[in-house]
């Protein structure tokens, strides 16, 4: 059940178009393990006359008794079974037992909400946030967006604002050189940094780009990383200057990409959504300017040894008090 990169990969490309993100894709999550110096990617795999159970995650060591936890890579994941239901109740007990085996002691899973694949989860599933999604599938994207984006667009216009897609050294250079600055100026938490790396390799793949914004004198204004997988496109990073900011360039980027994408036959571009869930969370708001298209982000976990659970959690607490309200609260 337990296979390596290429056998992942083999089996990730069988599975429906309709049915996977770029987030599921070994390469992402391979890529994703190297931003931890404690995680390692793990592919579950089980086929059986064309029904398919496929969980790519990152493993590690929690420092307690030799036990371990799984969980998604940063975005979104967990298990795709495709099959009836006497295939999944199987290939859950099996999966199941390999984790006792494996001293797993608990699973953190973050579901990507156009999947779905919530519903057949083991475990138990919590509502996180709202996200948005756009609908490439329509005739002219521009007149779906509200009218506050529609008049940033057209300010934009005015400003002979060039967007070119490039994955050339420079571009990424200039790419991470922003995104790191915007991050530091927020006083992001660590798992919103990302290591220069960590984006040349996703941006190894053919079907993932990095749009870039330009002025006509060249200047950088900012850049976005987008992933194609089929049908679904995924907005993963992006990162503005203050001129760049002024300019609505991320509105800009935004667009460009979404009929970029529309040419591709891709039917749905997924935004995600604000970093908590209040209504008046300001880059939850940005997204929705663009769809009305709303989703719940669902976690979900799976805890494989309760009593063991417990008792990691009541050691860890008696020398902290951090992250208690956490699955993962000891990383």
């Amino acid at each position: 059940m337990i296979v390596d990169f290429e056998q992942a990969l083999a089996f990730f490309n069988k599975i429906d178009n309709h049915k996977k993100s770029f987030y599921y894709h070994p390469l992402f999550v391979e890529a994703s393990s190297q931003e931890s110096n404690d995680l390692e990617p793990i592919y579950f795999v089980k086929e059986e006359q064309g029904q398919i159970f496929y969980h790519a995650a990152l493993i590690g060591d929690i420092g307690f008794e030799n036990y371990k936890d799984l969980q998604t890579p940063y975005g979104y994941g967990g298990p795709l079974i495709l099959g009836d239901e006497v295939f999944k109740a199987r290939v859950i007990d099996e999966y199941n037992s390999l984790c006792n085996e494996y001293r797993i002691l608990v699973e953190f899973v973050r579901f990507h909400p156009l999947i779905k694949n919530e519903k057949y989860y083991y475990g138990d599933i919590l509502n996180n946030r709202n996200t948005v999604s756009i609908n490439l599938n329509i005739e002219n994207i521009f007149k779906s967006f509200s009218t506050r984006v529609k008049t940033a667009l057209r300010a934009t216009e005015k400003n002979s604002i060039q967007v070119i897609a490039s994955k050339d050294e420079y571009y990424i250079d200039k790419f991470y050189e922003i995104y790191t600055s915007l991050m530091n100026q927020k006083q992001a938490s660590e798992e919103y940094f990302f290591s220069k790396k960590y984006i040349k390799s996703l941006l190894e793949h053919k079907d993932v780009y990095l749009f870039n914004a330009l002025t006509e004198k060249g200047e950088i204004l900012g850049g976005a990383i987008f992933m194609i997988c089929d049908e679904l496109a995924d907005y993963h990073l992006s990162a503005t200057t203050s001129a760049g900011r002024t300019l609505n360039i991320s509105h800009l980027l935004l667009y460009k990409f979404s009929e970029f994408a529309k040419t591709q036959n891709v039917q749905k571009l997924y935004l995600g959504g604000g970093t908590n869930n209040d209504p008046a969370n300001s880059l939850l708001f940005f997204k929705q300017g663009f769809s009305k298209d709303i989703h719940p982000f669902l976690i979900g976990y799976k805890i494989f040894n309760t009593l063991k659970y417990e008792e990691f959690n009541r050691i860890y607490l008696n020398n902290t008090d951090n992250r208690k309200d956490r699955i993962l609260f000891y990383r």
